[in-house]
């Protein structure tokens, strides 16, 4: 499908257009799991440069120091679940990509619910809310649930699995540059989002409106994947 610059529409039902395109690209965005770093983070860059190829992409090794930062290790993530002792799943990375708390190495190991352990959840405000807790600097692994649904939780032996890795690789980050000079603007406007969680609300609509908003300033279509 095309894309639409903002500076095309003339009309109400063309904006309802521009809307629909971008929920289309929410859901598209959606299932993605992203970190600071990681694969998922370049697929989703890719697909919005599929939108507007003015986007240049960068690597950054891990180490590299960025003012007060440095770059931290790759993080790639492709399945982490719970089992009970009946071999059922209490817990799917797959199914709710925000339930891990902060997965980095892999992991196969077994644990009871006496007491504190490391798979024990943190409390959200909210008793059926789903808390998003991260450990991006702290090599640790978790993993998030409802307060309703640790209140279920039965004396058992529980199997958890992760299969991850963290090791050196790069940050990759997207860029836009439209220069207003030609327009005899002398101004420079700086426009940053970030997603990084399945968070829907929170982290794809940023994401989505940077783009949109460039096909405006370049003023053309662009085709996408």
């Amino acid at each position: 499908m095309f894309y639409t610059a903002i500076s095309q529409v003339r009309d109400r039902g063309a904006f309802m257009d521009i809307g629909n395109e971008m929920h289309t690209l929410c859901n598209k965005l959606f299932p993605i799991c992203r970190s600071i770093t990681g694969n998922g983070v370049r697929e989703t860059l890719r697909i919005l440069q599929s939108i507007c190829p003015a986007m240049t992409l960068y690597e950054v090794p891990t180490g590299a120091q960025v003012f007060d930062w440095t770059v931290p290790k790759e993080w790639n993530i492709r399945d982490a679940w719970i089992k009970n002792s009946k071999g059922e799943k209490i817990l799917d990375f797959c199914k709710i990509k925000s339930a891990r708390h902060g997965v980095f190495d892999p992991c196969e190991c077994e644990s009871d619910t006496g007491g504190t352990t490391p798979t024990h959840p943190h409390t959200a405000r909210s008793a059926d809310a789903i808390p998003y807790v991260t450990s991006y600097y702290k090599e640790r692994y978790g993993f998030c649930m409802s307060q309703l649904q640790k209140d279920t939780l039965q004396e058992d032996i529980y199997h958890i699995y992760i299969d991850s890795d963290l090791k050196d690789g790069s940050l990759t980050y997207g860029e836009i540059l439209i220069s207003l000079r030609q327009r005899g603007n002398k101004d420079e406007i700086f426009l940053s989002t970030y997603s990084l969680p399945r968070l829907w609300q929170i982290m794809s609509c940023p994401v989505l409106l940077l783009p949109f908003i460039s096909l405006n300033g370049c003023g053309r279509k662009h085709r996408s994947i």
